[in-house]
């Protein structure tokens, strides 16, 4: 998108989607080379917690809300 402003420039980095980089990347992860980022899931009830643990910056991965 191009800013309003013509103090900022707005970048928009290629990210190339292929069969082969996400088979490299799933080589990786076998290989114990990566580990993929941890997923939490809270209840939506539980919302409370999720953001005293998102709060906490010392959380890597990712916080998921189960609803329903």
């Amino acid at each position: 998108p191009k800013p309003d402003r013509s103090d900022v420039v707005a970048l928009r980095p290629s990210v190339g989607r292929d069969r082969q980089h996400l088979e490299r990347i799933v080589a990786l992860v076998a290989l114990g080379a990566i580990r993929p980022l941890e997923v939490t899931r809270y209840q939506l009830s539980e919302a409370v917690a999720a953001h005293k643990v998102s709060e906490s910056r010392h959380f890597r991965g990712k916080l998921v809300f189960l609803v329903g």
